[in-house]
Order: C-alpha cells, then structure tokens, then sequence
C-alpha cells in the first residue's frame, strides 16, 4: 500500500502549482497534490478527486464523504475531503479532517502541506510554520510538499497577515 500511495502521490506532484488566495493567505492550485487515484478505476475516492478537480466542490464532497464512510482509516480521501470543505470556505469541517488524515497517518505529505496551507488561510502563520517542520523532518533531503508550503509561507510573509 506504501509504495502504491507513493506511486500515486509521485504522478500527481507534477500538477503542483502555488498560488496565493485573494486576501490575506496563500494556498495551493486546486489540483496541487490531488490523487488521479489509486488503481481498480472508478469509486467513490476516484470520483471525488475527479470532481475536486473540475472544481466541483459539492459532488466532490458527496463522494468522498461516501468514501470516508466505508473506510474512515483512509489518509487521502480524508484530505482530499478536507481540501473539498476548504475549497468552499468550510474551514472549521476542512481542519476536522485534515486533522483526522493525519491522525491516521502523522507523515501523510499531502495532508501535512494542506493542514498548514489552511492554517494560512486562516491567518495562522504559527501552525503552518509548525507544520514547515513537521515536513523538514519528514523530508529531510526536501520534497515538492515542504517546498510548497515553504513558498506559501514566503508569500504570506510578503503579503502580511492584513493585506
């Protein structure tokens, strides 16, 4: 399973983007770090990342909540549902489960990048700079994560937490 989630996580870093949010926090593209899926085609989990990525937030949300609830252990679909609820401004559910990924998996990269870049978007710099470390140790060689969530503090920096 490690390898075929490293396997996945590797195709789908090449559509890495950073971008920085109207407002005040930088985030990342809305298909930075999805999942195109993990074999066996189709589901619920393949159905949502597809939806995330049209931008379809809500469908997005219906499949992966679907996924979540048969297999609430699942580190992507629990990001993945995490970004859906940020993506449409439900911060407070978005950090529930982007807790709960890492809960299940503490060193899960793509979880790890889109908790701190939610915590910039909420205008906690010291929870995303936490999560810069936690990426550091996880990467100690880098990673396109840590350097993500890097550029995304950097940006927030620039910005300031006011403009």
């Amino acid at each position: 399973m490690l390898s075929l989630k490293a396997g996945a996580a590797a195709a789908i870093l090449a559509f890495a983007v950073c971008g920085v949010v109207a407002g005040n926090a930088a985030a990342m593209d809305a298909d930075a770090f999805l999942w195109a899926g993990r074999g066996g085609g189709g589901g619920d989990y393949e159905s949502g990342v597809k939806a995330a990525r049209a931008g379809d937030w809500h469908m997005s949300l219906h499949y992966l909540k679907r996924s979540v609830r048969r297999d609430p252990q699942d580190a992507d679909a629990l990001t993945v549902l995490a970004l859906s609820y940020r993506k449409l401004g439900r911060m407070q559910e978005s950090m529930r489960f982007f807790e709960a990924a890492l809960a299940v998996d503490p060193d899960h990269r793509s979880a790890n990048l889109h908790a701190g870049d939610a915590y910039l978007a909420g205008g906690n710099l010291v929870k995303a700079m936490e999560i810069q470390a936690r990426l550091t140790d996880l990467c100690p060689k880098g990673c396109k994560e840590l350097e993500a969530l890097k550029s995304a503090i950097e940006a927030f920096g620039r910005k300031g937490p006011d403009s």
